[in-house]
């Protein structure tokens, strides 16, 4: 779990959470989970940006606000599951590889403090330059794989 302090998170304000990947990596679509106990839907993230960039160091990369590409803008995300906690996916049309990721909040659904229990990052391959989602296989759909002679399962 991510928690900020409670700092009225606004535009002018906004908290994020990052993470920096060894090696350039493209993602194109990410998940927010909230936290589900003492009334923490109202910590969840309503207003939000996904933002990559190759610019930044280790160093500048939490007071460096500038060199960050904007890959996805999202608003009014309310209704946060409160007894269960919710998963929500999100997607952003991005075919570059980046090596820093960050979720900037600029507003939550009430309270000062932002919450997230969770953030995955979901990868996708980058062929001739489009941007193919990496997803784990359906288990329970069957495949099938020629063999030299022609069949099998």
């Amino acid at each position: 779990s991510w928690v900020t302090s409670n700092v009225n998170i606004s535009p002018l304000a906004p908290q994020w959470l990052g993470y920096k990947f060894p090696t350039a990596r493209c993602i194109n679509k990410f998940t927010l989970s909230n936290r589900y106990t003492n009334d923490w839907a109202n910590q969840a993230p309503k207003d939000f940006t996904l933002q990559g960039s190759n610019v930044v160091t280790d160093l500048d990369a939490t007071t460096n606000d500038v060199d960050w590409t904007l890959l996805g803008t999202f608003t009014n995300q309310t209704n946060w599951n409160n007894s269960t906690g919710e998963t929500r996916t999100f997607t952003v049309n991005n075919g570059i590889e980046y090596r820093y990721y960050r979720v900037r909040v600029t507003a939550t659904n009430g309270h000062p403090a932002c919450a997230i229990a969770n953030w995955s990052l979901i990868e996708a391959e980058v062929v001739g330059g489009v941007a193919y989602n990496i997803q784990q296989p359906n288990p329970s759909a069957t495949y099938a794989k020629l063999t030299p002679a022609g069949s099998g399962t």
